[in-house]
């Protein structure tokens, strides 16, 4: 229910998929699966399941019921390499379009999780820090979240080998407004500000690191939409991109990273029909992305005049009644 409540918070800001990077239990598949049957209204879901993380890492802080005992919690604890493949076949038996990592791990853990990952068909993206950063990409990840700190070494690194990078400015621009800094998980021990943030966004750019625009809305943010995704496009026009350029990103860019180029991302022909109208110039001033008219995901209009549009139901015939 708490899913299906987000889905329409996206959905009703203009955004047609989301990426989603650690769910409990099978819950996201369900609502993956209900979505595409157009049987809930929401974006096109693709899907990483529980989060896997070495024990005690990120996510998995203090007392929480994580373990591979808990299947219905967000995060999978696992132990040693043929723990990182056994968490990895989980999550692709479950039904995952993609593999999400976080710190901690050690450097055999993460390359049996990758290879795993890859030998399966799944791209795998890691949120991680520093010296984990560099286990990651040296292990051969597709991504890394967050703008996190990483070195010089590591961030020349994932421009050769084409590890895109998806900063997520925005949730850590709210928890410093929040509280000042980033003091939830022990996992995160290093000095957290925007500048340094919008720092290390720069320096991933310069280095010519594909960036894509996500938002990791965790708890209630996702009721700051759909603010709170323009406010991503506000963060790269402070990078230098024009507004039309961080809608390539948010769009071309992003189906790229998630492998679905040849059906998402621009609109032509044979390609997938998720489509927004709204009023205004959005290539000139992102705000008026706000001026949300209708979105169409798979050919589905699914908000019309800015408000969800769910079609009266289609009664199927009763097995009782006579045939007329």
């Amino acid at each position: 229910l708490r899913g299906q409540e987000r889905l329409r918070y996206f959905v009703e800001s203009g955004i047609t998929s989301v990426r989603d990077v650690a769910s409990h239990g099978l819950s996201i598949f369900l609502l993956k699966d209900y979505v595409a049957d157009g049987r809930i209204p929401g974006p096109r879901v693709f899907a990483a399941g529980q989060l896997i993380t070495g024990t005690g890492g990120h996510g998995a802080d203090g007392f929480s019921t994580t373990a591979p005992g808990y299947p219905d919690g967000s995060v999978y604890e696992a132990s040693g390499p043929i723990g990182f493949r056994e968490a990895v076949r989980q999550q692709f038996e479950n039904g995952a379009d993609l593999i999400k990592l976080a710190s901690h791990f050690s450097p055999d853990e993460v390359k049996a999780a990758v290879d795993e990952a890859h030998n399966l068909g799944l791209k795998v993206t890691c949120d991680c820090e520093t010296i984990y950063t560099a286990m990651a990409v040296e292990a051969g990840v597709d991504g890394i979240e967050h703008p996190l700190p990483r070195s010089d070494d590591t961030i020349k690194a994932m421009a050769t080998k084409g590890i895109y990078s998806d900063i997520t400015l925005v949730p850590y621009q709210i928890i410093n407004a929040h509280g000042g800094g980033y003091y939830g998980s022990s996992s995160r021990r290093f000095s957290e500000t925007d500048a340094a943030n919008f720092a290390m966004a720069k320096k991933l750019k310069a280095a010519g690191v594909t960036l894509g625009i996500g938002t990791d809305l965790v708890v209630d943010w996702y009721k700051y939409l759909p603010d709170a995704y323009v406010q991503e496009l506000r963060n790269f026009g402070t990078l230098g991109y024009s507004p039309a350029q961080a809608l390539v990103t948010a769009t071309k860019t992003n189906a790229e990273i998630l492998g679905m180029a040849d059906r998402l991302g621009t609109i032509t022909p044979g390609k997938l029909a998720d489509i927004i109208i709204v009023g205004g110039k959005p290539d000139e001033n992102v705000e008026d992305l706000k001026q949300l008219d209708t979105v169409l995901v798979n050919g589905r209009v699914v908000v019309r005049g800015g408000t969800l549009a769910v079609p009266r139901h289609d009664q199927n015939k009763p097995p009782y009644l006579p045939a007329r």
